[in-house]
């Protein structure tokens, strides 16, 4: 997600960004802003101190898990409130993957809908995902459970990290390596991200 003060964003929970300019360059000769980001504004990680006591902090978490082959599975709903249930996933062939749902669709036509009513997770696939080695688990929407599950707990807990508010997986092939990366904040208990597929470019016909 861009990052700027209109931005969508889950309320009351989060706040929106300020980006204040306290230099200018007619005035000073350059250019700087000061930022004021929730931990878990826009597209962001949320590190197991997130929501467990002693968890590890987003300074802590082992790039080596959001750096990598990930798997983009379809899971895409019709309806608010959808559960993604474990049925409804293949085989888990890599440590990483995005659900891709579909949500984000909404999040500018619909705030309401995309932050309150959105596909979750249910436990019992929170569970299974643990059991399958994954390290990373990424969602098109702003939380992987509604009010009252315990997806993040089960994750986290677990010490796999999670993505929310991803965009663009349509893009996506059910393959590709991925680039996340968090802000090195000490102590934190998450960061916006630039997440970042690398996908082959084909080389059009005629082209050497």
């Amino acid at each position: 997600m861009s990052i700027h003060e209109d931005m969508p964003t889950l309320r009351p929970d989060h706040f929106a960004p300020s980006v204040i300019p306290y230099s200018d360059v007619a005035g000073s000769g350059w250019r700087g802003s000061k930022l004021i980001l929730d931990s878990h504004c826009g597209t962001h990680l949320d590190a197991p101190s997130h929501f467990v006591a002693d968890g590890a902090t987003v300074d802590a978490v082992d790039l080596a898990d959001l750096i990598g082959r990930c798997q983009i599975v379809d899971v895409a709903v019709s309806t608010y409130d959808a559960p993604i249930e474990l049925e409804q996933l293949p085989e888990i062939t890599q440590p990483r993957i995005f659900l891709r749902t579909s949500c984000s669709d909404r999040m500018e036509s619909d705030p309401e809908g995309y932050f309150h009513h959105h596909a979750y997770l249910t436990s019992s696939t929170a569970r299974a995902l643990v059991t399958a080695g994954v390290r990373l688990v990424g969602m098109d929407c702003p939380s992987v459970d509604l009010d009252g599950d315990d997806a993040h707990q089960i994750l986290l807990q677990n010490n796999v990290s999670i993505i929310e508010n991803l965009v663009n997986l349509s893009t996506l092939p059910n393959e590709c390596d991925i680039i996340i990366l968090p802000l090195p904040i000490v102590g934190c208990d998450g960061s916006p991200v630039r997440a970042v597929a690398e996908l082959e470019i084909l080389d059009a016909p005629g082209d050497s």
